[in-house]
């Protein structure tokens, strides 16, 4: 039983661990253009 709790545990932070992935992934791009638009604002 605590085999299978850990496992449990471990699948729940992998699980954690990818959707904070992709929900950085359009954070990141959404910052990098808005640093390329401010960036073409300026010239």
């Amino acid at each position: 039983m605590k085999g299978g709790h850990l496992f449990t545990i471990y699948q729940i932070q992998v699980v954690g661990n990818v959707f904070v992935a992709i929900g950085s992934l359009p954070f990141l791009t959404g910052l990098r253009s808005f640093e390329l638009i401010a960036r073409d604002n300026k010239s």
